[in-house]
């Protein structure tokens, strides 16, 4: 596994922009791979993991009234702290309670519900999102005693601990972003839960492993290419439990899956989003 360094410093450059070229403005900015633009009405922030030239990329914006009004490093920070200071505890699904605060603060849950310590970090899925509380509802809902799970995407790890709580044999978790990964190791010793977890995509997994639930919190477009490999290693009578799509997408991502040989036995709903249980065709 090959690590990238997570950058100590990042650099903004922050733009005065007409109102009327804002949105093209934005959209050339994308092609030069900044880490993420902050819109504020006419003022652009961009931010670089290095001290990018910009000269020939925005030159061309300046006879438009583009105006390069800042250009400054910004040391990386924590930029959750004050959240986590200000959060509360909440629930999801039915089961769980979750606690998104400073780690080293102590925490309880109500008496019938499992607490989970996730505390707020850059990686998805401390459960307040609503494809995540979809998932967690499943794994709720589906035969977990003893299965061999896969958490496919799992970021906090929030999901493999849902599965190993509510009676998985084993879980799997894999994570395709170092940071993530990271975070999600330390959230094992938080929460004194420990499911495997590695860093990479669907091929690092070996030929020979099968799982009886495969859960995917990931948006379609990063499961897509996965999806011929992620089922092979789906036992024939197994779950595959995907969240991470809206219900506007319901029919595209459902002809995508009938194609790989998978039929929704069920879906459930929060907000705009959707979840499905899919199982092979044939089989209820």
């Amino acid at each position: 596994m090959s690590e990238r360094a997570l950058p100590t410093t990042f650099f903004r450059r922050r733009f005065q922009v007409p109102a009327d070229i804002v949105e093209d403005f934005c959209a050339e900015l994308w092609w030069g791979e900044p880490l993420g633009l902050e819109i504020r009405g006419e003022t652009i922030d961009v931010y670089y993991d290095s001290d990018v030239v910009l000269d020939s990329q925005w030159s061309r914006w300046r006879p438009q009234g583009v105006v390069l009004s800042a250009s400054d490093p910004i040391p990386d920070q924590d930029w959750l702290t004050p959240y986590r200071r200000a959060s509360q505890g909440f629930g999801v699904a039915a089961r769980f309670w979750v606690d998104p605060g400073e780690p080293s603060e102590s925490s309880e849950a109500p008496p019938d519900r499992h607490l989970l310590r996730l505390p707020a970090r850059r990686a998805f899925g401390t459960g307040s999102h609503e494809s995540t509380r979809l998932a967690v509802a499943w794994l709720e809902q589906i035969p977990l005693t003893q299965r061999r799970v896969l958490d496919l995407g799992c970021g906090s790890c929030i999901l493999s601990f849902a599965a190993l709580v509510l009676g998985a044999g084993r879980v799997v978790g894999l994570e395709c972003d170092l940071e993530a990964a990271l975070i999600g190791g330390e959230n094992r010793r938080l929460n004194r839960l420990w499911p495997a977890c590695f860093v990479g995509r669907v091929d690092a997994l070996g030929p020979a492993a099968q799982f009886d639930v495969i859960v995917a919190n990931v948006l379609f477009p990063q499961l897509r290419p996965d999806l011929a490999r992620l089922l092979s290693l789906l036992a024939v009578d197994g779950d595959l439990l995907y969240s991470g799509a809206m219900m506007e997408q319901e029919p595209q991502v459902l002809k995508v899956l009938r194609q790989h040989g998978l039929e929704a036995v069920g879906v459930r709903t929060d907000g705009l989003w959707g979840a499905w249980r899919l199982r092979r065709e044939g089989r209820a």
